[in-house]
C-alpha cells in the first residue's frame, strides 16, 4: 500500500526532519579567548562553560569579525583544506596544517568588539558550532564578554 501525501505537507516535514537529524547531531562547545596584543591571541577548545576538558575538533572554519558600525565585519578567515586537522587550539592570524587561509589577518585595536565563531566535528563525528565574543581593553589583554559581562581569563 502506497501512501500519497501533498507536497503543501511533505516539504514542511522533510525540512522538520531535516532540522530535527541537524540538531540531534549538533554539540556546543565553549571557545576561551586568552592572550594579548602584545603575544599571542589564541582561542581554545572546551567541551563545557567550566573550562575543566579541552577537547580536540576536526576544524572546518574559524571567523573572526569585529563590531564597527553597529554591523559585524570580517576581518580574519581560515578554512579546512581537504583534511581538516584535529586541534584544541588556534592562534589569531595563525594557519594550522590542513586549512587555508581565506582572509589575512587584520591588526586588532584596544577597545574594539570582537565576534570568533569556530565550527568543526568531534572524533565521535558530533558536529561542533561555537561563536564567542570578547574586547581588548586598554593594557592589550583579551577580556570575554558573558551575557553582557567583561570577564578576564
Amino acid at each position: 500500500m502506497k501512501i500519497f501525501l501533498p507536497k503543501i505537507i511533505l516539504t514542511p516535514l522533510t525540512l522538520l526532519f531535516s532540522f530535527l537529524l541537524l540538531t540531534s547531531c549538533t554539540q556546543l562547545f565553549s571557545i576561551v579567548p586568552s592572550g594579548n596584543t602584545n603575544e599571542d591571541i589564541k582561542f581554545e577548545f572546551y567541551k563545557n562553560d567550566n573550562h575543566d576538558e579541552l577537547i580536540e575538533l576536526k576544524v572546518e572554519s574559524v571567523i573572526l569579525e569585529t563590531k564597527r558600525f553597529r554591523r559585524w565585519r570580517k576581518i580574519w578567515s581560515i578554512s579546512a583544506n581537504e583534511e581538516p586537522t584535529y586541534l584544541e587550539n588556534i592562534k589569531y592570524g595563525e594557519t594550522p596544517t590542513g586549512m587555508v587561509e581565506i582572509m589575512k589577518p587584520k591588526n586588532l585595536y584596544v577597545r574594539e568588539s570582537y565576534r570568533v565563531s569556530i565550527s568543526g566535528m568531534a572524533s565521535s563525528g558530533a558536529i561542533f558550532y561555537s561563536v564567542e565574543v570578547f574586547i581588548i581593553n586598554e593594557d592589550g589583554r583579551v577580556i570575554k564578554i558573558k551575557n553582557g559581562q567583561a570577564f578576564v581569563n
